[in-house]
């Protein structure tokens, strides 16, 4: 059962620690490895690997971010492409209408533009998506 901290200090230092803690390393280790040992996983998203953001660091990381927001759960992104696409794929779910700013060219708009017709297509996803995008001008 995790413990309660309640202190921002306290939850900095603390929060996401795995316990019992790693070889009793009094703080989580940084693991430097990109690649984890096979343990019989079933699942791709099940398998430890850096490119999933599922490594014993990201978890303590995670764990760390939602507790200082007071959060059921945190992810970290490597980009800020990731995480407004990661943002957009959870909200919409496969269907749903957006407003998107035109006033600038971003990796946004070319993400929209390139990969929203993909996706309604279902070449860029198991599952068709329906997807409506309006420009506005702000």
């Amino acid at each position: 059962m995790a413990r309660l901290i309640k202190g921002l200090d306290t939850k900095l230092i603390h929060a996401g620690e795995p316990e019992p803690l790693i070889a009793g390393a009094v703080t989580m280790p940084i693991f430097q490895s990109s690649t984890f040992e096979y343990a019989g996983q079933t699942s791709y998203h099940d398998l430890r690997y850096i490119r999933l953001s599922n490594t014993p660091n990201h978890a303590v990381l995670h764990a760390k971010l939602a507790a200082l927001e007071n959060a059921e759960a945190a992810l970290v992104a490597g980009s800020g492409m990731a995480a407004i696409s990661a943002a957009l794929f959870t909200v919409l779910a496969g269907r749903g209408h957006l407003l998107a700013q035109s006033a600038s060219r971003t990796q946004l708009q070319r993400f929209l533009s390139e990969w929203r017709p993909l996706l309604v297509q279902g070449k860029a996803a198991r599952v068709r998506w329906s997807l409506d995008v309006d420009p506005i001008e702000l």
